[in-house]
């Protein structure tokens, strides 16, 4: 693809360490540097696909909001399917299906831990891989359950009987109840538990598949033929349908690059729109059914003539950002300030690109910055344009792709409005670098949060029930939107103790023995653990099936198995012992 064939690929630890140590010293981003400032969650959720009447009560929002496709879920949302709802969610490499009367809250989205609460309504989760001390839990009224090995369970709440049923595919998993009890299923066990100590309803081996196993099973298979795992960290939310919409080119420059099968003409961060997130605040919602991972993780880079997503190096860990942009006229310290060709202000953003740091707009601190930007790729032909973009925050716009910088009015952009409907053509000064920033210093107003969406009703039927978990969640449920009651921690289930080891009987001598016709014999000795078997050709032996016996010897001759000797006779005054026959032998049954 690359006519060029300049050096490896560099990741961002070996190309730009002193760029960022330089960051951190001199505070140039809008970052609270003290470590003990929790970072912003590396993991999200990603609404994929929806059908029917589903809702979403986003954390620290003003209400429920029609969903939107690519809606990033992170800590405290709440999701609601109605009736003939199905839910599609993907975060990392794990996928969450929803069924119709669905009510779901994110209680924690980690890498080390996943925790969903489910109050009515059906859920199958998927969980690929599970790493050692890698936690997933799905909390109900009834029951605390916590795979305990990669594979998938199907759990459905029906509040009219206070039950729970948990339906384990592959894998295996452990369901817990109050007063320490616990109970562990194995693939294809179905077990419906009633009250919250875990009282066995009702019991079933591989239960015949409904309509919504048979789509759960359609989407599985849809995404294990993806090609896209191959070049992408798995906890990179949304690689999943990149193969079917896009194809992968090794470049030497970047390494896997994606290309998406678009029109002429088309730019990243162009086809959707902005949403106020928290608590990342401004984040891209893009159109494109496959526009998430492109457009929070990675870079673009303008290749041949076309727009290529550079994921980066497959062993760095993914961490999610609302948006991988810079904005124009938006630096450090400057007031906003940029004009449309139309005499309205404006708002003017490009994609980054391979080498170009990504500056939070958010509280973080400076781990976080690091982690955020370990995955991009640093050109080998990286000049000082870049370093400057890095440290000054300036770039000509000569420099810029062709179509890299979108505008549109600032009206439009608080609005949640969809950009290709309102794109204008900026005012940009003729000569001169422009000033660039990762936040427009725009305040939001009160929709931005819907982020182009409405605002809807309440889900009727919800309940208030609490939820029994193992641990306490990371964000507690906001119960504004009536999800649940309060998370109850269960202690520790009750282990038994291991008892103590038997004492060993006294050593009893045998008959033979007491009777002093053979002496006692000592304790036998633990022989030691023979050496493993290495063949030594330079003698010979032990030659391979097919291969020559080496070294000139001759081949060792085995003959016949010799057979015990007959003890010899008595010596002369030697009294022999008397014979005592067998058991077998004192029955009859075998001859002396």
């Amino acid at each position: 693809m690359n006519r060029h064939r300049p050096a490896r690929p560099r990741a961002l630890s070996q190309g730009w360490g002193a760029v960022l140590c330089l960051l951190a010293l001199v505070g140039l981003a809008s970052l609270a540097w003290a470590d003990a400032v929790p970072a912003p969650p590396s993991v999200v959720a990603r609404l994929a696909w929806f059908q029917g009447a589903v809702s979403v009560w986003p954390a620290g929002a003003g209400g429920w909001m029609q969903a939107e496709t690519n809606w990033p879920l992170s800590n405290g949302d709440h999701v609601w399917s109605g009736a003939g709802g199905l839910v599609d969610l993907e975060a990392g490499p794990q996928s969450v299906r929803l069924g119709a009367d669905t009510e779901l809250t994110m209680l924690d989205l980690r890498e080390a831990q996943t925790q969903l609460m489910l109050t009515r309504g059906v859920l199958e989760i998927r969980v690929p891989a599970l790493d050692p001390g890698q936690h997933v839990e799905i909390d109900t009224p009834n029951l605390a359950y916590v795979l305990d090995s990669a594979g998938s369970v199907r759990l459905e709440v029906n509040p009219l009987d206070d039950s729970t049923t948990v339906t384990q595919g592959a894998g295996s998993g452990t369901a817990y109840g109050a007063g320490g009890a616990a109970f562990t299923l194995v693939g294809g066990r179905q077990v419906r538990f009633a009250g919250s100590d875990l009282q066995l309803a009702a019991a079933t081996d591989h239960p015949p598949p409904d309509a919504f196993d048979r789509w759960v099973a359609m989407l599985d298979a849809r995404a294990d033929a993806s090609a896209s795992a191959a070049y992408v960290s798995p906890w990179v939310t949304g690689y999943q349908g990149l193969s079917t919409w896009g194809g992968w080119v090794r470049s030497v420059e970047y390494g896997p690059v994606w290309f998406p099968r678009v029109g002429p003409g088309w730019a990243p961060y162009r086809d959707g729109r902005w949403a106020w997130v928290a608590p990342w605040g401004w984040t891209w919602i893009a159109d494109e059914p496959w526009g998430f991972a492109p457009f929070h993780y990675g870079r673009w880079a303008w290749i041949d003539g076309a727009w290529g997503w550079v994921p980066g190096s497959r062993a760095a860990p993914a961490v999610y950002a609302p948006a991988l942009v810079a904005f124009v006229g938006a630096a450090p310290g400057v007031s906003f300030s940029l004009t449309l060709r139309s005499g309205a202000p404006g708002v003017a953003w490009f994609p980054l690109g391979p080498g170009q740091l990504y500056r939070p707009p958010y509280t973080s601190s400076p781990a976080y910055l690091v982690a955020v930007n370990r995955s991009t790729v640093i050109p080998p032909r990286a000049d000082a344009r870049t370093t400057r973009f890095n440290v000054q925050r300036v770039v000509e716009p000569g420099q810029l792709p062709p179509h890299a910088l979108t505008a549109v009015p600032l009206a439009a952009f608080t609005q949640g409005r969809p950009v290709q409907g309102v794109m204008q053509p900026a005012r940009l000064p003729a000569a001169g670098p422009l000033p660039v920033g990762d936040a427009v210093r725009i305040k939001p107003d009160t929709n931005s949060w819907l982020g182009g969406s409405r605002p809807v009703p309440a889900p009727a039927g919800r309940n208030g029930r609490p939820v029994l978990a193992t641990r306490p969640p990371a964000a507690p449920p906001d119960l504004r939107g009536g999800f649940g009651g309060a998370v109850r921690v269960l202690p520790p289930p009750h282990r038994r103790e291991r008892p103590p080891p038997e004492p060993a009987p006294p050593q009893t001598l045998m008959p033979l023995e007491r009777a002093g016709m053979l002496p006692p014999q000592p304790p036998r000795r633990a022989q030691p653990p023979l050496a493993p078997y290495a063949p030594d050709r330079s003698t010979g032996f032990g030659a391979e099936p097919g291969h020559p016996r080496q070294g000139g010897r001759p081949e060792r001759a085995y003959g016949p198995v010799p057979r015990p000797h007959a003890p010899a006779p008595p010596r002369q005054g030697q009294v022999a012992p008397p014979q005592t026959p067998m058991p077998l032998q004192r029955s009859g049954m075998l001859p002396p």
